[in-house]
């Protein structure tokens, strides 16, 4: 992702670190005269520090679930759902849920500090009607939420921006998503 290292970065930098720790040690002891034990031993735990930080990033980065923007248009409504959880996530909300099957319209519930959302999510090929909102702006009161939310891989119908406008539900479309996905990994 944009602003990310790689991980043939990430090696280079553990290789750099490694062979900074590798001359310090053989060196050690000319280097000892050279400069009290204290910058040594700072000059040491700085490189150990930063040879862990990037192995413990690359063992964290490995296991955390991904957005994958570039596939939302071929992915089912189910895959479709799991992936607005990690936007959703990754926009801050520490309590994301999908809700039960038959969803009252709404399915996710999230939750941060003074807001809670329900998301209404649609994976379509056509622009996303006024049903949707209907749905969200209704479902909201069956799960305590303060905010309604519409999202879609696709675009919406000018009836269906009215009409959430008018209620103040947001909407988020496929262009938006898309484009926030890039924003943060």
């Amino acid at each position: 992702m944009k602003g990310e290292l790689d991980s043939s970065d990430d090696f280079a930098i553990l290789i750099g670190a490694a062979l900074i720790l590798i001359y310090v040690w053989r060196h050690l002891a000319s280097l000892g005269r050279l400069l009290n034990s204290f910058w040594v031993l700072l000059v040491l735990s700085g490189g150990c520090a930063a040879a862990f930080l990037l192995f413990w990033k690359q063992i964290h980065l490995k296991h955390r679930p991904r957005l994958k923007p570039a596939r939302w248009q071929n992915m089912t409504g189910a895959e479709f759902e799991d992936q607005v959880v990690l936007w959703l996530k990754h926009r801050g909300f520490n309590q994301v849920v999908k809700t039960e099957y038959y969803d009252r319209g709404i399915d996710i519930i999230a939750a941060k500090p003074g807001i809670m959302l329900g998301a209404q999510v649609k994976r379509a090929s056509r622009p996303v009607g006024i049903a949707a909102v209907r749905a969200a702006v209704a479902g909201i009161n069956s799960y305590g939420c303060n905010q309604a939310m519409v999202v879609t891989n696709s675009t919406f119908t000018a009836q269906a921006k009215r009409l959430a406008r008018d209620n103040g539900c947001s909407l988020v479309d496929g262009v938006q998503l898309t484009s926030e996905a890039a924003l943060k990994p």
